[in-house]
């Protein structure tokens, strides 16, 4: 028996309040710093080399999570976003679909920089060869901020100032 071909196209056609189709570009972080493995101890960086070489393929990787934050979409699914900004960087994708969420734990929502990029955590790196070929990941941000303590806590404090 052969594969049944799947469109996941279709599942946001079917159920737009689902699902989205969303560039990696439109989605921004929702955290400061990133494991350079995945909890099945796979690293980043070799994913992203294993799908540019054809080792594995884009749909192996499981859909992220978004929330609408602010106007803008945010996940906390930080590593394998960091994938996919590669991927649409390299031209390997240009679309993903990813799972519309209400929340997400307030403990993942720690990005001082507007969610625009990740740091690996200190002590780590990203492994493999094709990120380094990409100069940057960071969406250039339009002026309003999410998630971004700095800036909240500026304008908190020139709102006490004002007053």
């Amino acid at each position: 028996m052969g594969e049944v071909a799947f469109d996941t196209n279709q599942l946001v056609v079917s159920h737009p309040d689902l699902f989205i189709k969303l560039k990696p570009s439109e989605i921004y972080f929702s955290q400061n710093r990133i494991n350079a493995l995945f909890r099945c101890r796979r690293s980043v960086g070799g994913t992203l080399d294993d799908i540019m070489e054809g080792r594995c393929n884009i749909k192996d990787i499981p859909m992220i999570s978004v929330m609408k934050r602010d106007g803008k979409w945010v996940t906390a699914d930080n590593r394998r976003l960091w994938v996919f900004k590669h991927l649409e960087k390299l031209d390997k994708c240009s679309n993903i679909i990813a799972i519309k969420t209400s929340e997400i734990a307030e403990s993942k929502l720690n990005s001082e920089n507007g969610g625009r990029t990740v740091e690996f955590y200190i002590g780590m790196a990203a492994t493999g060869e094709w990120h380094k070929k990409v100069p940057t990941i960071e969406i250039q941000d339009s002026g309003t901020k999410q998630n971004d303590v700095v800036t909240e806590l500026a304008r908190f404090t020139l709102l006490r100032i004002d007053h």
